[in-house]
């Protein structure tokens, strides 16, 4: 568990799994947090992604872009450059499961980089993906 996952991350990130599995095949495996992502998508017994799962309280449609650490960009390129697979952000909307790469990203036509922090973490560079860069996923969720 990375700083500042919590047990209710956690479980959202599961149940995202459990059903990104039934819908599409694979295992997906719960990779440590020194990896930067979350998981790494099994085909079989082949790797075939890295995967990065995150959970919003909000709709699809209240914000324009998707907001999050400029360092899980430079993880995905790093497994990228290391593994020749690609990475990918699962987020999860109260309306909606999107999916949209996250390995070399072009900054400036993939995604625009500014600074911010909330009051409980420190402030650092963040990238912002246009929500409409998302592929909506029609998954069974559990939860």
């Amino acid at each position: 568990m990375n700083l500042y996952q919590t047990s209710e991350d956690r479980e959202n990130e599961e149940l995202i799994a459990s059903a990104m599995t039934k819908k599409f095949g694979g295992s997906f495996k719960k990779i440590p947090y020194t990896y930067g992502l979350d998981y790494l998508w099994m085909r079989g017994d082949k790797p075939s992604r890295w995967i990065e799962i995150k959970k919003m309280n909000n709709a699809w449609s209240e914000h324009d872009q998707f907001m999050f650490s400029l360092h899980k960009i430079q993880c995905a390129n790093t497994l990228f450059d290391s593994t020749n697979f690609k990475s990918f952000l699962i987020v999860w909307w109260t309306d909606r499961v999107g999916l949209t790469p996250i390995s070399n990203l072009v900054c400036g036509e993939d995604f625009k980089l500014g600074y911010y922090g909330r009051a409980d973490r420190l402030e650092e560079p963040q990238v912002y993906i246009d929500r409409t860069k998302f592929k909506t996923l029609e998954l069974q969720l559990d939860g």
